[in-house]
């Protein structure tokens, strides 16, 4: 039994270890994905953790770790990429966010890469928005807004 270890880190790093000895002979990457298809009725982002810890793990640089280039950070939600979850979540849409598993993974697996990536959103979230509504701005482009002295 392991008691109390968590998924993320914790199940995940076992996993990827017994895969690495039990499933494949070598590994390119290891890659972590975190979504779901939790919503809050009128908004954009509802975490499934602590919110604090959310936006802690949302501000940092993302790391990731490449055995030519070791650990290297990268902007905060860069590297958007759509996911297929499970049947009932569907495509997710995730982006790179800074995690324990890119630190530990690669100490004790053989592989290439390792990242760790956040889900924000349904990637069809857009598509499902009404016409009619006002329209709501994204992160990104409220972030780009205040830098630049916008309201």
């Amino acid at each position: 039994a392991l008691v109390a270890i968590g998924v993320e880190p914790g199940m995940s790093d076992v996993l990827a270890r017994y895969a690495a000895g039990h499933l494949f002979s070598s590994i390119d990457e290891i890659g972590v994905r975190d979504g779901s298809n939790i919503t809050v009725d009128g908004e954009d982002f509802a975490p499934m953790f602590s919110i604090w810890t959310t936006i802690e793990e949302c501000l940092n640089p993302p790391v990731i770790w490449e055995r030519e280039r070791g650990w290297y950070t990268t902007p905060p939600f860069s590297e958007p990429e759509t996911f297929a979850l499970p049947e009932g979540i569907g495509p997710v849409e995730f982006v790179n966010v800074e995690h324990e598993e890119v630190l530990l993974t690669p100490r004790w697996v053989d592989c290439d890469r390792v990242t760790f990536k956040y889900g924000l959103r349904r990637a069809h979230h857009r598509a499902r928005v009404d016409p009619q509504a006002a329209p709501r701005r994204d992160r990104a482009d409220q972030r780009a807004r205040r830098a630049a002295g916008a309201p």
